[in-house]
């Protein structure tokens, strides 16, 4: 089975003499990198075809990269199937119930280490939807109930870390041994296994990255490792975010980043991005460089505001990760950037400069930047300048984190480290010194 992608599906009735008017059945009149689901011998899967079709009837479908993300789940699904020769739709045996069988095949992977509960959990959560679909919406009747429903009370710490409890109805293929909450020496769980660099591992970066002259690339791990910031808001910071004039008093500027600002991030969540100054006019000086301007005149697609264009371009002008307000983004035919040319450059470009003694992630650097602030102030814990609350606050508000529980896992890590770290305003001169 593959998936294909249609750049630009137009949605709408076709009337008796061929005139097309909009569908009812839908909010919107076209919907931009819709993925279908097409069998080996070319026929297209339908039903999870019309269940995808279904979910962008709502008046807020979901991002293109979502509905892609739900496609590859059930392709995965209906390959693993094939594979065990189980009816996906029509299984007469009770044993053999799909989405028990699926279950179980995905519990023998998390066991073995390959998959995590919250990657079982997405998997399984896709699956269960999608059966939800057939059988509410399409009205399909399976002889053996595929799942069991039941009220199931959890326990968990709200934003300000009280513990509360609350009623749920849940169902027995969503429980998961999970692994969520246990602390690790080796890694923090925050959206992943996350490995905060150590100071001495941030230093050999900058200076193999120096090394490499690949400026484009040192920028975007320098703002993410001294913000926190996630990929897909450094790539998509735009001209317009370098024109302010500031003072060297300021050691920090805040960008609003978010909806409604051309500047993405999770779940659109609007936050003011805290940088340091001079990571600010570094940026200014490169958008002002012979490099930055070449790429600038290569550029594919011309904004009414020049300065609307991206910071972070290639050296044929496309951008490294295109915004999902882009108005551009139906114009991408095959693959829409999301940062996967960072990410290459890093486990291959980089790994073969570092010569194996460094290996990362550009989501380390985020988990890097909140170890580091963290360090940079704890000091006034100990001397009762502040609470551990209140320094725990500064940096979910800083990541951000809907949880204080997500933030205090970093500390737990730092606790178990036991790292004599540079105080931060140091280390920041030290990191300062390291590009040039």
């Amino acid at each position: 089975m593959t998936i294909n992608v249609i750049p630009h599906l137009e949605i709408y009735k076709l009337l008796a003499d061929k005139t097309k008017v909009y569908h009812d059945d839908f909010y919107i009149s076209y919907y931009n990198h819709f993925p279908i689901l097409i069998n080996e011998d070319g026929t297209l899967w339908k039903y999870a075809n019309l269940y995808l079709l279904y979910k962008i009837k709502s008046p807020n479908p979901p991002h293109y990269s979502t509905l892609y993300s739900i496609a590859k789940e059930l392709k995965a699904f209906f390959e693993w199937s094939l594979e065990n020769n189980v009816d996906c739709l029509n299984e007469k045996r009770r044993v053999r119930r799909p989405t028990y069988m699926y279950r179980f095949f995905l519990q023998k992977k998390l066991e073995n280490g390959i998959n995590t509960d919250t990657t079982v959990k997405k998997k399984m959560s896709v699956v269960i939807n999608f059966y939800e679909y057939l059988q509410n919406i399409l009205k399909f009747k399976f002889k053996f109930p595929l799942w069991e429903k039941e009220d199931a009370y959890i326990s968990y710490k709200d934003q300000y870390g009280f513990k509360q409890s609350k009623k749920v109805e849940t169902k027995d293929l969503l429980k998961i041994p999970s692994f969520y909450g246990i602390d690790s020496n080796e890694y923090i769980q925050d959206e992943g296994k996350l490995k905060p660099l150590t100071q001495e591992e941030q230093s050999l970066l900058f200076k193999t990255l120096n090394r490499l002259g690949n400026i484009e690339m040192t920028l975007a791990c320098l703002i993410a490792l001294t913000t926190g910031a996630r990929i897909q808001t450094v790539c998509t910071l735009r001209l317009n975010h370098f024109q302010r004039q500031h003072s060297e008093k300021d050691k920090y500027l805040s960008i609003k980043v978010g909806l409604g600002t051309d500047v993405d991030t999770k779940n659109d969540t609007v936050y003011f991005l805290r940088m340091p100054n001079w990571v600010y006019q570094k940026i200014q000086i490169y958008i002002k460089s012979k490099r930055y301007k070449k790429r600038f005149q290569n550029q594919k697609h011309i904004f009414k505001d020049e300065t609307s264009q991206y910071i972070f371009l290639t050296n044929r002008g496309t951008p490294y990760y295109v915004s999902k307000y882009d108005e551009y983004i139906g114009t991408y035919t095959k693959t829409i950037p999301n940062g996967n040319t960072i990410r290459q450059f890093l486990s291959v470009t980089l790994y073969r400069e570092l010569e194996g003694k460094l290996k990362f992630r550009f989501h380390d650097l985020r988990a890097t930047f909140a170890m580091n602030l963290l360090d940079s102030k704890i000091y006034m814990v100990e001397n009762g300048e502040m609470t551990l609350y209140e320094l725990l606050s500064i940096i979910k508000e800083r990541m951000p984190h809907k949880s204080l529980l997500t933030t205090e896992r970093y500390l737990n890590f730092r606790n178990k480290q036991n790292q004599k770290q540079f105080i931060q305003n140091e280390f920041e001169e030290y990191l300062e010194s390291l590009i040039l």
